[in-house]
């Protein structure tokens, strides 16, 4: 046997799936996640799913090391290095307010502290000029302050270094002499933005977060190495692509969406055999609910990703909206005497309180289990025992404070936490110029497809579709990876001035570096494409839109269509658009895709006969306990019909069809898709 795995780290379950590249049968699993040592709970899944590692050829792994890193500051103390006069420009932003009328908000704390940013003498003007020379001395003066504070990682970012950058390369050499065991890059090789904000954001977070996620991807490999592993090791990127540990090293800023970016493209790839071309993906695992769009089989690209509040890191990726909405998200009455659910979450550890490991708090999980939506029986295929009288007994406390009853209660916990979803899914429909009544919900995660149906009525979304295992549909998007890398370069330039000659030449440069990134990292790839995406906006404008150029190889036709293509997309998200107005280029990108991945089934799943395929439980629906079917998903047939109020339970997973809707089994992707009766 031989083996492709794809490994997710969840922040209550670590998720696995494998597919034997010799037979075609396929395996999903979950244990829990191990948040002292995410390495541990790798290669638990591994030695729980019974596979050899020796019989592994390659792993794709989603990580959320620099995600919780990001979100529990815990990532390194790191130097920042700027122009003089500049220190300051990261902590004062760009003058937004969270809340716009709220005079005592504060900002979020920067990557650097104050006293860990130096300057020194040096100036570059918009179009490249040198109009003060670096100060080498200044320069050398600021490395021995570092040296004499320990740090070891360092970002230099000085202004206007996106059009020549030739002070921080050389700052960097400097720095290097007198650091030589320190991380020094520089910000305009990370990310040769227009914008000195985002650009030195970027460089600073790559620079924070390189030791951690280097010693994480080497403990990793070490420890699967010695247990025989010898084939190849890939991570997750937020752009929905991989890419081999030894590369991601030198990129870490490319995982902070690397879990919930398999997510959706696991939900692509069952999207496609459903024949569903528009759809929202719905992950909502233990501890968050990760939202995105799929249009026209695309998921939905950004640069708009910030980490914080005003602290942009703009580079590529999948726009991921995640709130603090999971199963293990704590109910909680506020000061006012008001219910609210999250953002604070019980975790892996102690868990839900029906977990029976010591939580205290009720959560949504436990709401769920007391409505009769979960059975304490069988819950992770009989893996883990429910204790419902200790989820029973924490929700009624919590009722006592608000003056309702258990059951009120629970109902009101699961109203509240799917009001919050559904308004995250209005952001990141509505907010984006799209109607959601146009798409089908794709539900997964551990908790997804529980709570699917209530958020897709209070959007107007018509269709819910619910994959197979949807709690390991990240670890099946991760199999379902290609290898992938952008390179970008600052172009500017108004666009019908714009030289065609020059931008081809550019583009074929760009072209054959991203190639030769792709070959460099040494995995056969059965086919590879190039893609080119240019950034443009309005001339006065401060943010741009990226507009995919079909052609390689530019004409003024596609000049024409640039431009259409631009005056359309603006039409679509800010509902008006200029055509009178000029349009300008800002940046290029060129995408290199190295295809890898297989077409694979995960429906292909191996079960075991069960006497009790139809049982029928007590569940509350609207307010009112009724008698409910339960189905072993197992043993639904393709095209069944199924009606309300109804239940279908899997390994991972159950899912909910109220009163009113209909289920019918998807005969190509064996999905749940549910809608309207």
């Amino acid at each position: 046997m031989t083996y492709k795995v794809g490994i997710d780290i969840g922040g209550t379950f670590t998720d696995l799936y494998a597919y034997d590249t010799e037979t075609g049968k396929s395996l999903c699993l979950s244990s829990s996640s191990t948040p002292e040592n995410y390495a541990n709970g790798v290669l638990n899944v591994i030695e729980k799913a019974g596979i050899k590692h020796e019989d592994i050829e390659l792993i794709v792994h989603g990580t959320t090391v620099a995600t919780n890193a990001v979100i529990m500051k815990t990532y390194e103390k790191t130097a920042f290095v700027t122009t003089k006069g500049m220190r300051d420009l990261i902590e004062i932003g760009r003058f937004h307010r969270k809340v716009l009328y709220d005079p005592y908000q504060q900002k979020p704390e920067p990557i650097t502290s104050r006293d860990n940013r130096f300057t020194v003498q040096e100036r570059i003007d918009k179009d490249g000029n040198i109009l003060e020379p670096l100060n080498e001395d200044d320069v050398r003066a600021v490395a021995r302050i570092i040296r004499e504070r320990g740090l070891s990682a360092v970002c230099v970012g000085f202004m206007n270094s996106y059009v020549n950058h030739v002070h921080e390369k050389r700052a960097v050499e400097i720095l290097k002499e007198e650091l030589p065991s320190a991380y020094i890059i520089s910000s305009a090789e990370i990310l040769p933005n227009i914008g000195a904000l985002g650009r030195f954001t970027t460089g600073i977070i790559n620079a924070a977060l390189y030791h951690l996620v280097s010693n994480y991807i080497e403990n990793l490999e070490e420890r699967l190495r010695a247990k025989g592993f010898s084939g190849k090791l890939l991570l997750v990127q937020s752009n929905g692509g991989a890419i081999t540990a030894e590369l991601v090293r030198s990129k870490p800023e490319t995982l902070l969406m690397s879990g919930p970016a398999g997510g959706v493209v696991g939900a692509l790839s069952i999207g496609k055999a459903s024949g569903q071309e528009d759809i929202i993906t719905f992950d909502m695992g233990g501890t968050s609910t990760d939202i995105s769009i799929i249009e026209n089989s695309k998921p939905f690209m950004s640069t708009d990703f910030e980490i914080d509040w005003d602290m942009p890191v703009p580079i590529p990726l999948i726009e991921i909206i995640s709130i603090g909405a999971g199963g293990g998200s704590i109910a909680w009455v506020d000061s006012g005497g008001v219910l609210k659910v999250g953002p604070k979450s019980a975790g892996a550890y102690p868990g839900p309180v029906c977990y029976g490991l010591g939580g205290t708090e009720p959560t949504v999980c436990d709401a769920n289990l007391v409505m009769g939506y979960l059975d304490a029986e069988e819950f992770l295929d009989g893996d883990m025992k429910l204790d419902i009288e200790g989820a029973k007994e924490s929700i009624r406390k919590l009722g006592e404070k608000l003056g309702l009853g258990m059951m009120e209660t629970a109902q009101g916990i699961l109203e509240i936490v799917n009001e919050n979803m559904a308004n995250a899914v209005k952001e990141v429909t509505i907010g984006k110029g799209r109607d959601p009544r146009d798409f089908s919900l794709s539900a997964f995660g551990g908790a997804g497809s529980l709570h699917a149906v209530a958020c897709a009525d209070k959007v107007g979304v018509p269709v819910v579709l619910v994959p197979p295992e949807p709690g390991n549909l990240c670890a099946f998007g991760d199999i379902n990876m290609n290898l992938q890398n952008e390179v970008e370069r600052f172009y500017f330039t108004k666009l019908h001035e714009i030289d065609l000659q020059d931008i081809n030449e550019r583009f074929a440069e760009m072209d054959q570096d991203g190639l030769e990134l792709m070959r460099s990292q040494k995995v056969e790839t059965n086919s590879e494409a190039v893609k080119h995406v240019i950034s443009m906006r309005y001339v006065g404008q401060s943010y741009e839109l990226e507009i995919a150029c079909s052609d390689l190889v530019m004409t003024t036709d596609t000049v024409k269509k640039l431009a259409e293509d631009f005056h359309a997309e603006h039409k679509k998200i800010y509902f008006v658009n200029d055509p009178d107005s000029e349009v300008e280029i800002t940046k290029l990108r060129t995408t290199v895709i190295g295809y890898i991945a297989e077409e694979i089934n995960i429906h292909n799943q191996s079960v075991e006969d069960k006497e009790e395929r139809v049982k029928t439980v007590k569940a509350c629906f609207n307010g009112e306990e009724m008698d409910t079917p339960v189905y072993q998903r197992a043993f639904i047939e393709a095209e069944q019909m199924i009606t309300g109020p109804a239940i279908v339970r899997e390994k991972k997973s159950s899912t909910i069809i109220p009163p009113g809707k209909k289920c019918i089994v998807d005969a190509s992707s064996r999905s749940l898709i549910i809608e309207n009766l």
